[in-house]
């Protein structure tokens, strides 16, 4: 039996694939919620559906990680598709980042499973306190974003650590990514502001792309050891892709700041919880 299907067996018998929800009405307004935020400003895919579902649904933790990735992916590729006809996309970044992203995902989810089969309980604290400190971090940063010290070490294209930096940003958050489903949106935007040279737009164009591409690959390892609930999915994304129409028509008048402080704020406050 080779590495992957050892662990696609102890997935599918520790991560409660039998789990159903029951009542739909939560899930198609978390789908919509995500939606409108990623319309919005680009964030909360993961790091919105991924706390809720476990602390506010109940829904296992690997499925929850596992069905937001997925769902994710899917309203990610509306918005990769308007961002590239607008020209809103720095490409060679993108392929920076997924240098350094691709092998940690892979890793990343890999090690996950095997922790799994090692001690479940032990790796099942160890998933919430993880996603809880990676929240409570990402909520300080995605505040700080737009202060003049964030910017201070922001270089152009023609810098020569602007290869390497995309390469660990990637590593960075392809890692977390594989973890917890957090990170390619928000997290991402906000590096991408503090250590690059770029227009807003060039930004959240650049990690939408990259998110999409990422998401893809991350489904992948999913729906292989088979930690995707797709009644879950089905339901988000009922509410996620008309979320994100609105969102995106939304988006020329809404006050991003005032959002994202508030994103801010839930995103430490579920991450603590999760502490």
């Amino acid at each position: 039996m080779t590495a992957l299907a050892v662990l696609r067996f102890v997935s599918t018998e520790s991560a409660g694939l039998d789990w159903q929800p029951e009542n739909i009405v939560p899930y198609l307004i978390l789908g919509l919620v995500v939606g409108l935020m990623v319309g919005l400003t680009s964030i909360g895919a993961g790091a919105i559906a991924t706390p809720v579902l476990i602390l506010l649904l109940g829904v296992p933790p690997l499925l929850a990680v596992g069905s937001s990735i997925v769902t994710g992916a899917a309203i990610k590729a509306f918005g990769a598709i308007k961002h590239r006809q607008r020209g809103a996309v720095d490409y060679a970044l993108v392929k920076r980042l997924l240098w350094g992203s691709i092998p940690a995902v892979g890793l990343a989810v890999l090690a996950l499973y095997w922790l799994r089969g090692r001690d479940l309980n032990l790796a099942d604290l160890w998933v919430d306190r993880f996603l809880g400190v990676a929240l409570v971090v990402l909520g300080l940063c995605v505040l700080a974003r737009d202060t003049r010290w964030a910017r201070r070490w922001q270089v152009g294209e023609d810098h020569p650590t602007v290869g390497l930096r995309g390469v660990v940003i990637g590593v960075i958050v392809g890692v977390l990514f594989g973890l917890t489903s957090i990170g390619t949106g928000s997290l991402l935007v906000v590096l991408l502001s503090v250590f690059f040279a770029l227009s807003e737009t060039r930004v959240v164009g650049t990690a939408i792309v990259y998110g999409f591409v990422i998401s893809l690959i991350g489904s992948a390892l999913h729906i292989y050891v088979g930690t995707v609930n797709w009644r879950l999915v089905s339901l988000l994304l009922a509410g996620g892709f008309p979320g994100a129409v609105l969102g995106a028509g939304l988006a020329a008048h809404a006050p991003r700041r005032f959002l994202r402080v508030c994103f801010s704020l839930g995103a430490i406050w579920a991450g603590w919880k999760l502490i």
